[in-house]
């Protein structure tokens, strides 16, 4: 993902050296216009996705069982598991409907 990060990146600087080229100079002083426009937009955009790149969290890798190539899922299981029972702030009493999770423990040879 940060390749093409970098790559858009690159493109967009020279995306934006590209109207300096072709303006004219001129010595009467400075002028905005769309060449530095267009340069201060890129520049906000850049940064954005820099600090987009820099801040994100890397990515989930599991190194499990299911790994190896030794291992595969078993059969499913599934349990129950109930929730503790509470007053909540009107105080009534709550107990929650257990809720069920099922997996797939893994099997190694």
């Amino acid at each position: 993902m940060r390749c093409w990060i970098k790559t858009g990146l690159v493109l967009a600087v020279a995306a934006s050296l590209i109207p300096a080229h072709v303006t004219p100079a001129s010595a009467d002083g400075w002028r905005g216009g769309p060449a530095f426009t267009a340069g201060v937009a890129t520049g906000i955009i850049g940064m954005g996705i820099i600090g987009a790149a820099r801040t994100a969290p890397p990515p989930y890798y599991y190194y499990g069982a299911y790994n190896d190539p030794r291992c595969h899922p078993g059969p499913l299981e599934c349990r129950s598991f109930a929730s503790p029972c509470f007053y909540n702030e009107f105080g009534e009493y709550i107990c929650p409907l257990p809720e069920r999770r099922c997996f797939h423990r893994a099997i190694c040879d």
